[in-house]
Order: C-alpha cells, then sequence, then structure tokens
C-alpha cells in the first residue's frame, strides 16, 4: 500500500481558506506547483498573506514538503530578516506598475538565481501594456521560478494574463475565522464582536486602518453613537461631529468606512438576510436601525457615501461633508417620522 506523503505545513496560520490551502498544499507535495498562479477574492481577506506563505514554503531548502517552511535553512534566515533576493514583491510605483518595473523584473528573474518567487500585488495595477509586458514571461519563465498575481479585482487583468495562471479565488471568512484573526492579532476580548461584525468577512480592512485594535475597538463605537437618535436629531451635535471627524484625511476616511459597513449591514438586515442580534455598545440591531429609515433611503445613503470617499482626494471640506451626510440621516429619519405621523392620524 501507498502511504501519501505529509502535507505540507505552510499554511497552517492561514485561517479559514480550506479550499486553497487544499489545492496548493497538494500543489507543494506533489511538485506540481504551476508557475502562474493568481490570488483573488476581496480586499482584506488573506490574499497577500496567503502569498506570502506560500513563497516561504517554495523557497525552504528543506528536501521534503512536510518540513518546508523549516525557519533554520539559510534562505528561511534570509526571509525572516527581509534580505531574501529569492523573493521578489512588485508594487505599483506611483498609481501604477510600470512598464520599466517588469523589464528589471525579467531581467532580473533571467539572472544566476536558481529558484525564485515573484509576487505582484496589486496586479490589477498594470496597464495594458505593462501586463503585455509581462505574458513572455508568465508563458516561460525560468526555470525555478514561480509567479503570484494578487488582485481584488481579476476581471481587471487582461483576459491573456488570467489564462496564463492559475486561478485560486480567496473567498470572505466566516465569523469564527474572522474572529481567530483578529484575537491573534491583539483585538481585546470587549471589542472581538463588534469588530467582526464590522469586518464582514475581510479582517484585514479593519486591521488595515492604522490604529492599534484597542483605539479602533474605541473608534468605531463612537462613530456609531454619531449615527443614533441623541446625535441625528440635534443639529449642533451634528456639526460637532462633523467637526471631530473632520479634522483628518485619514480619520474621516474611517469614519466614512464605519459608515458604510454599517449601512451595508442594515440593508442586509433589513431585507430580511442576516441576524437581528445587537452589537455591544450599538443602540440597535442594524435591522432594527433600517426600519427608522424610509424605503429606499439606505442605498441612495450608501452611494452618497460612496461618492463623498471618492472626493476626500479632492481637498473638499471635510467637517463640511461629514456634517451633510449626518444631516441627510437626519432628514431621512425625519422623513420616515413624518409619515408614520400622518398615517396614525389618517
Amino acid at each position: 500500500m501507498t502511504i501519501a506523503p505529509p502535507p505540507s505545513r505552510a499554511f497552517d496560520s492561514l485561517l479559514g481558506h480550506p479550499a486553497p490551502v487544499r489545492l496548493l498544499e497538494a500543489a507543494l507535495t506533489s511538485g506540481r506547483l504551476p508557475h502562474g498562479l493568481l490570488f483573488h477574492g476581496p480586499v482584506g481577506v488573506g490574499k497577500a498573506t496567503a502569498a506570502g506563505l506560500l513563497a516561504r514554503a517554495v523557497l525552504c531548502a528543506a528536501t521534503t514538503p512536510a518540513d518546508r517552511p523549516c525557519g533554520t535553512c539559510p534562505v528561511c534566515g534570509r526571509l525572516q530578516r527581509g534580505t531574501a533576493y529569492e523573493l521578489i514583491r512588485l508594487t505599483p510605483d506611483g498609481a501604477q506598475i510600470k512598464i520599466e518595473q517588469v523589464r528589471a523584473l525579467t531581467e532580473r528573474m533571467r539572472a544566476d538565481v536558481a529558484r525564485g518567487v515573484v509576487v505582484i500585488d496589486p496586479a490589477d495595477a498594470m496597464n495594458a501594456a505593462t501586463a503585455n509586458a509581462l505574458l513572455k514571461t508568465l508563458e516561460e519563465p525560468p526555470s525555478g521560478w514561480t509567479l503570484i498575481l494578487v488582485t481584488a479585482r481579476p476581471e481587471a487583468l487582461l483576459p491573456t494574463v488570467r489564462s496564463r495562471c492559475q486561478a485560486v479565488r480567496f473567498a470572505p471568512l466566516g465569523v469564527e475565522a474572522t474572529r481567530a484573526v483578529l484575537r491573534a492579532q491583539g483585538v481585546p476580548s470587549d471589542g472581538l464582536e463588534l469588530l467582526a461584525a464590522f469586518a464582514d468577512g475581510a479582517p484585514g480592512v479593519v486591521l488595515g486602518q492604522g490604529l492599534n485594535a484597542a483605539d479602533l475597538t474605541a473608534e468605531v463605537s463612537a462613530v456609531l453613537r454619531c449615527l443614533e437618535a441623541e446625535t441625528l436629531d440635534s443639529p449642533a451635535r451634528m456639526v460637532a461631529a462633523g467637526e471631530e471627524w473632520g479634522k483628518e484625511a485619514a480619520r474621516t476616511r474611517r469614519f466614512l468606512a464605519c459608515c458604510a459597513l454599517w449601512v451595508s449591514h442594515a440593508l442586509h438586515a433589513g431585507a430580511g438576510a442576516g441576524p437581528q442580534a445587537g452589537l455591544p455598545g450599538v443602540e440597535h440591531s442594524p435591522g432594527a436601525w433600517a426600519a427608522r429609515f424610509p424605503a429606499g433611503f439606505l442605498a441612495s445613503f450608501q452611494l452618497k457615501l460612496a461618492q463623498t470617499t471618492d472626493l476626500l482626494d479632492r481637498n473638499i471640506a471635510r467637517p463640511t461633508a461629514v456634517t451633510g451626510l449626518l444631516v441627510a440621516l437626519g432628514a431621512g429619519r425625519s422623513g420616515l417620522r413624518a409619515r408614520t405621523t400622518n398615517r396614525a392620524g389618517g
């Protein structure tokens, strides 16, 4: 009887992605890893993390897949120190990955390096000319090299690029996996449920806000208080909230992101497709909160949030923008109250 070799341990720390892990472990164990891989899925679900873990397993000098990464060989040492010349990360130079970067990459890959991994993230930052320059390398990479393209927008890549890679989809994480990721990154227990709800299967989005876990938990709770009746029924409080959340562009962006996530949860729950349980520190459940606004209002408000976010890079008056959003919410809530009163009086 043939005994199957043990799987690689490369992805032990990657939570919530059993299907991609099985596929990649099988490829590593069999020695049949494709030379071109396309990791795609929503922002913040762990694609880049998986690419880094795969690179470590591919480059490790241990002789058996089950031992990779060993953490003790010279290559693992260089990877841990961030000095591994075998790993190339191609990222945008400004807004795009430029054709000169791809040409330099090709030359480097054909230099005297027996084995290497290239991670292109985000791959959709390549324009058509840059992507075409990469095609030849994707078709016939130097022996021993693996290219991993990472993107949240696979449809933005040229069909010729997609067809030369094996696609690996990373879906949003389940609730338990999201909690586990946040817990592992130091999110305190008293804020875990709140941030897990806001992560909506993409803990990387929450963790990428530039704050430590405790401060982020406090900030999300503060944003939600701005969406409660005490603020929305008071013009003075709405203006004060605008001044508070409009101080810095990064702070305003986090405010808008939190609002967008809450509105998304409210729309989902209002349609009967989600849990109605309340969240810690929140006045109402998403479904109950949605019921405070006229039908269709939150969908239009969601669009307004997206438009405001897009304008942040154009030197808009941030305090005024935040105040305007809260005034719109307050007006929507008042409109529903007026309609309810009229129906009761009729």
